[in-house]
């Protein structure tokens, strides 16, 4: 569909309608379509300059010969690219959908959007959304979840939305960039009616309770007496499905699944897995049965109020106890046939209810009642086969579909795929006990997407390491992946978890809503870009405890990153050890830290004027900060180096607040006397050569504003013949930092106790008590405070 149609109708009545308007009591269906064929002024759009052009290129189009594309460099906040402005009449209080077609060429800076405003009752009013790459949608305005779609296709996206028209209904229908980016979009289309609910054909069916009230929105569907049963006839929730026979009906079929909706694979392995409960006894002669397949190819189990199937032709069955209740299973594998269905029914009499219905690939085992995850999914139920080496992509996903919170234990599985949990925790039995492996081949696909109320705990996340290639960037081959509709919120934890073999470990990418989630207890290892990664320009109230960081990769940039914006943060010890690095802790715009202690051992700068912790539009308090055995490779690095006292909102305002950093103790032990089984000897220490211009505290000439630095207590110890240095403390070259304390100096005693390192001047003060006076350093030399 590459032109606008408009009908018959509308050309004869041109007269009636002014020329380039659609209206909706004349359009045909379709209401609007466009595919930009022809030039942009045979069309009803505009394209905005110097970001839309018409583009004519066969690599950037997307259908036909013609897209619209939408190019803005990085810092360009609003790039409108396209417009369809007013030119499409709708009907107020109807429902409409538009859709595009669209290829991102340049990945944003920070989103690509598609907004529509009017004035209703005097006030505008804009709706739309965000969407980025891979298909996320970070915001929507004035539309649900489920009024918003994008559906990756061959070679480019369709996106989707729905809305109800208001007002005059007349739109200026907007297409932009955020902060830049390149994208091409093609064939819009406008007409009535609701996003379609999508209906998924799914190869698996995790747990199905009916709880729903209504078998049309399940994969199955009722036989004969089948129908949905409430209160006493459930077995657990509200429903669950019932059917009686009479002992003259010899096969009567009552539930079945829906091919329409469930497709097995055939040539497969399967267990179907439900509860069910006696209502009326099976008589003598009489049996209720589960089936899959027809014919002589049908694999059955027959089953009634004994605790043990009653005859079965299937790979294996069992009936399990629960007192009110039983479970029974039956594993089989389908037949070349296509469409198989699994049924249910009963032989000659007797009355059944059937519930918590699942089919999964592959083979799975009764859950026992017992154990301390009671209520949990857990994944061995599903098909999940620890140790195996095969793929338990499906166990899971079929896992997470419950709805439940999931349970892995112990042993190491393999995924392709990203897991996605929201809502629900996912548990495994111990960080060295349980690992998740992915071996997917696209490095933007991270191995888990956890949201909004979750906890992450006791298990280990990893690629398999030949996937690692020691290249990757922002975003590649992510443990856990926090943004968007999966931005972990409320109270959610990671906690007890290591992850290892990763590009980066956590990853909040702008765009995300973190606040007030617990980090603790982690392990990250082998990380080859990042440790922990958040950029996000909205979080608060996190918290970071126990949190060990080491990599042996060659190009790790930085192990602890927090960048964009990040207020109340609280870190309750952070260890960074023997990692190369460019900076070991970057605090970008972080204005509210909040740290209790800090440690760092055995890491590497690998350049020059860089420091082991960077700070910029920044400040907080650490109360302990300690550096061991680093060794020294650069010259002009320092302990914690210091940016720009401004923190940038975006705005034209710049607020002043974040210039002051206070430090309780800072412990320096060995620098540049690293362990030699590690890093290799070397001797002098920081009189060394590599460690030349090497500074505590440093600031470059350039950094706006001022920023002032309280250190209360400074411990050093070194087993190399350069005290002096650490006497000295060196600080500041450049003079860009105001110090109001340099630890603790001795403040009275005789005249040849008085101190001659870490002093402010016109702030260090001594009573010399020989002269019984008062002195005050100026930068030189003692003088009489007068």
């Amino acid at each position: 569909m590459k032109k606008l149609l408009l009908s018959t109708f509308l050309f004869m009545f041109a007269i009636m309608t002014p020329i380039g308007f659609v209206s909706a009591d004349q359009a045909a269906s379709p209401l609007h379509e466009e595919g930009f064929e022809g030039a942009i002024a045979s069309t009803l759009y505009t394209l905005n300059t110097p970001y839309g052009t018409l583009t004519k290129e066969a690599n950037q189009v997307i259908a036909g010969t013609g897209s619209i594309k939408g190019l803005s460099a990085r810092g360009t906040q609003w790039a409108e690219y396209a417009s369809l402005n007013k030119r499409v009449q709708l009907t107020a209080g109807k429902d409409y959908t538009i859709s595009f077609k669209y290829r991102i060429l340049e990945q944003e800076g920070n989103f690509f959007y598609f907004y529509m405003k009017q004035q209703v009752n005097g006030a505008d009013v804009t709706s739309g959304f965000n969407f980025k790459s891979g298909g996320t949608i970070p915001y929507r305005a004035e539309l649900a979840a489920d009024q918003v779609r994008l559906t990756e296709k061959d070679g480019y996206w369709l996106a989707e939305a729905s809305f109800k028209a208001a007002g005059d209904g007349l739109y200026n229908m907007l297409w932009g960039i955020q902060d830049g980016g390149a994208i091409v979009i093609d064939d819009v289309l406008i007409k009535e009616g609701k996003l379609p609910v999508m209906v998924n054909k799914t190869a698996a069916v995790a747990i199905e309770g009916f709880e729903s009230g209504d078998l049309t929105k399940t994969s199955f569907q009722a036989l004969g007496s089948g129908a949905l049963v409430q209160q006493a006839k459930a077995i657990q929730g509200k429903y669950a499905v019932g059917a009686s026979a009479t002992v003259q009906q010899e096969w009567h079929e009552f539930l079945a699944t829906d091919p329409a909706k469930l497709e097995l694979a055939a040539n497969t392995v399967y267990t179907v897995m439900f509860k069910y409960k006696v209502i009326q006894p099976e008589g003598q002669d009489s049996y209720f049965y589960v089936m899959a397949g027809t014919g002589d190819q049908s694999k059955a189990m027959n089953f009634g109020s004994s605790a043990a199937p009653i005859w079965t032709n299937a790979d294996a069955a069992e009936v399990a106890d629960r007192g009110t209740y039983k479970v029974a299973k039956m594993t089989f594998k389908t037949g070349s046939a296509p469409d198989m269905q699994v049924k249910w029914g009963i032989r000659k009499g007797g009355a059944i209810a059937i519930d918590d219905v699942s089919i999964v690939k592959g083979k799975a085992s009764i859950p026992t009642q017992e154990g301390p995850h009671i209520g949990y999914a857990n994944v061995v139920d599903y098909g999940a086969v620890p140790n195996d080496g095969q793929d338990d992509t499906v166990a899971f996903q079929q896992a997470i579909a419950t709805g439940k919170s999931i349970f892995v234990p112990a042993g190491v599985y393999h995924i392709e795929e990203s897991l996605k949990i929201q809502n629900q925790n996912l548990i495994g039995s111990g960080m060295f006990v349980t690992k998740i492996v992915s071996r997917s081949s696209d490095a933007k696909m991270p191995i888990l997407r956890a949201g909004r109320s979750s906890v992450v705990a006791d298990l280990e996340l990893s690629f398999e390491p030949g996937l690692i290639t020691n290249a990757e960037g922002s975003g590649d081959r992510v443990g856990i992946y926090t943004a968007a509709q999966w931005s972990l919120q409320r109270g959610s934890t990671v906690r007890n978890v290591r992850i290892s073999d990763v590009g980066t470990a956590i990853y909040s990418p702008n765009g995300a809503e973190s606040f007030s989630v617990t980090y603790d207890t982690l392990e990250i290892e082998d990380f080859s870009y990042r440790g922990i990664d958040f950029s996000s320009d909205i979080r608060t109230g996190n918290v970071f405890n126990n949190i060990y960081l080491k990599s042996s990769r060659p190009n790790v940039d930085i192990p602890f990153a927090l960048t964009g914006e990040e207020s109340e943060v609280s870190i309750q010890q952070l260890n960074v050890e023997h990692t190369k690095v460019n900076t070991a802790i970057l605090l970008e715009d972080v204005y509210g830290l909040a740290a209790s202690t800090i440690h760092i051992e055995g890491v590497t700068l690998r350049n020059p004027d860089t420091g082991y912790i960077t700070l910029d539009g920044s400040s907080g308090s650490v109360e302990s900060l300690s550096v061991y055995l680093s060794p020294i490779e650069q010259q002009n690095t320092s302990i914690i180096r210091i940016g720009d006292s401004v923190y940038d909102i975006g705005a034209a305002f710049k607020p002043h607040s974040a210039a002051y950093l206070r430090v309780g103790t800072l412990h320096v032990k060995g620098l540049n006397d690293p362990n030699a089984d590690l890093h290799g000897a070397k001797v002098g220490g920081l009189n060394r050569t590599d460690a030349k211009g090497f500074v505590f505290f440093d600031r470059p000439q350039q950094a706006i504003g001022e920023y002032t630095v309280q250190l209360d207590n400074y411990v050093w110890y070194t087993y190399q013949e350069d005290k002096d240095i650490y006497r000295a403390f060196p600080v500041d070259p450049n003079k860009r930092i105001q110090f109001t304390k340099l630890g603790v100096v001795p403040t009275s005693g005789k005249t040849s106790a008085r101190p001659t390192n870490r002093l402010i001047p016109y702030v260090s003060t001594y009573y010399d008590t020989d002269l019984s006076k008062l002195l005050i350093w100026n930068g030189t030399q003692w003088r009489p405070v007068v």
